[in-house]
């Protein structure tokens, strides 16, 4: 889930609730960005119940709070497949339903043009 290509840093800021479920708090930095993420993962499971992140935009930095409410397993894998994204300043909410997953499926060539350090 955190690769280092993605996150070069990341540390434990300590345990909070997410819905009542005991998580550990980890702050993030992602390659791309000056600002930190924090990924609360459940003590229980491991798997992230809640993330926090500070995006940029034209009137200033805003807090993004995606919510994992649903979890599905598909050819073993543990996928979320719902997720409620919250934008406060706005009063924006985003509800998010993965409703079909596959697995290790065909793409077409011609959809898909992997970035240059890739191929």
């Amino acid at each position: 889930f955190m690769p280092a290509s993605l996150f070069p840093s990341f540390s434990n800021r300590g345990h909070e609730l997410v819905a009542g479920q005991p998580c550990y708090r980890v702050e993030v930095m992602r390659r791309c960005s000056t600002e930190a993420d924090q990924i609360f993962f459940s003590i229980a499971s491991g798997i992230p119940t809640r993330t926090i992140g500070t995006r940029k935009s034209p009137s200033g930095n805003r807090e993004i709070y995606s919510t994992v409410t649903q979890y599905d397993t598909f050819d073993g894998l543990t996928i979320a497949t719902r997720i409620r994204q919250t934008m406060q300043d706005f009063n924006t909410v985003h509800d998010v339903k993965n409703h079909i997953v596959e697995i290790n499926g065909k793409i077409d060539s011609s959809l898909f043009e992997p970035p240059a350090d890739l191929q």
